[in-house]
């Protein structure tokens, strides 16, 4: 299922693609750009649902640490992650916004500070993510873009929705 901004009433609407819509897809792919702890993350606009503004979290007894909670999403549970917290970072402190995503049937939320806009970005302007030292970064991060406001750092979504989170 592919977004949809209209699905509810607190649901966002995704700000327009920063590229004229009739341009050729060797432009790049679109990217949903948000912050997070300062910081600028883009996600593959394919793997995302929706976002949601001001989300009602439920708490997870016994659950990992990066998970915040769950969201009961028109019948689907869906998990909400603190992403600071799976990248070794402090946890989120404010939540006003979630991006659902999906990926092979399974959704998952990121509890995002602000959602930034939608970008095409170039496959030649990826440089490759640095090495680190934890395994859970190196499956997450897909690469880095330098940009005029800084570093923009593309996350592959697999490593998420594949990983232990104990």
């Amino acid at each position: 299922m592919k977004l949809d901004s209209q699905a509810l009433p607190r649901a966002m609407a995704i700000p327009a693609v920063i590229a004229a819509p009739d341009e050729p897809a060797t432009h790049g792919a679109r990217w949903i750009r948000f912050r997070l702890a300062g910081q600028h993350y883009a996600v593959a606009i394919e793997q995302v649902r929706e976002v949601l503004a001001a989300p009602v979290i439920e708490s997870v007894p016994g659950a990992p640490a990066v998970v915040m909670g769950v969201i009961n999403l028109r019948g689907q549970i869906v998990t909400v992650l603190d992403l600071p917290r799976w990248l070794g970072q402090p946890a989120t402190s404010a939540i006003p916004h979630l991006l659902v995503l999906e990926h092979d049937e399974s959704w998952l939320a990121l509890a995002v500070e602000a959602v930034l806009d939608v970008q095409r970005i170039a496959p030649a302007s990826i440089k490759p993510a640095p090495r680190t030292t934890r395994a859970v970064e190196a499956a997450l991060v897909m690469g880095l873009v330098s940009g005029s406001d800084g570093v923009l750092t593309l996350l592959q979504l697999e490593g998420l929705f594949e990983a232990d989170m104990a």
